[in-house]
Parts: structure tokens; sequence; C-alpha cells
């Protein structure tokens, strides 16, 4: 969890710069908030530091042959549901998992070249992690919206 840091109009600046344009310099960054690049340099190694942001390439799994994008619903014996998380995490397949408070206590996003590979992992690497109970793959047909866009 992200340490409780107060944002000012700059740094919030420099974030929506940065979320609009990730390959904009420090350099550039500066000129359009009209700061140092030594204060641009400075307030995203604390913001990063502080764990609010990070700066990360996008894939489109789609043009490295993954065509299968899932979400996939685990239940857990409650006594079992982190240490199984854990284990998923490990698998390089599963690109999210949140232990939640539901009958299905983890929730993962899982990125595979087909809807058998994601089978074939759930059968030979989670349904033997002790407190297996069920899961739920509900596979996605299309994205309608994709953005990482958000007012802050």
């Amino acid at each position: 969890m992200p340490d409780v840091i107060r944002l000012d109009d700059i740094d919030r600046m420099i974030v929506q710069l940065l979320q609009q344009d990730g390959r904009l310099s420090n350099r550039d960054v500066a000129r359009r908030v009209g700061v140092s690049e030594g204060t641009v340099r400075i307030r995203l190694k604390r913001l990063e530091s502080h764990g609010l942001f990070k700066l990360v390439v996008l894939r489109e799994p789609l043009a490295f042959g993954f065509d299968c994008f899932s979400f996939v619903r685990f239940a857990f014996k409650p006594s079992t549901a982190s240490e199984a998380a854990g284990i998923i995490i490990a698998i390089s397949q599963f690109v999210i998992v949140s232990v939640m408070m539901s009958k299905f206590n983890l929730f993962s996003v899982a990125v595979t070249r087909d809807r058998r590979e994601l089978e074939r992992i759930i059968d030979t690497r989670i349904k033997t992690i002790e407190g297996y109970i069920d899961c739920d793959i509900l596979q996605e047909c299309e994205t309608v919206r994709f953005d990482y866009h958000w007012t802050i």
C-alpha cells in the first residue's frame, strides 16, 4: 500500500503530463509546468519512492500472441487464501492477483495464448494448492475501454 503523502498542484501537473505522454523528458515536463528540471526529477523520485506511481510500458497482448485475456475468480478456504495468492503471483500468466472479501476470495487477471493454456495452468498448478475450492473464469470477448487516465 502506498504511503499517504500530500500532492500539490505541481505534483498533479507532472503526473497528468506523464499520463498523457510517458515518454516526455524531465526537461519537457519542467518547461510545461514552469519549474526546473531538477524539481521534476526530485518530485518524480519522491512520488515513485512512496509508491504513488510507476512509469511502465503497456504491451498489447494480442500483438505478442496472447489471445486469451481472462478474469479468474478463485475460492479458497479462508485460512489459505493469502498463502494461495502468494503461490499464484509466481505464475507469470497471472498479471493481477488480489485477495477479496467474497465467496471467491481471490481475484486475478490472466493473459494466456488461448483458453486451453489457462485451463491447463488452473488444472495442474492451482487446483493442487491447499485449500482450493472452486474457480470461475470470465473470458473477455472485447475490450470496450482501457484507460489509465483518471483525474488526480
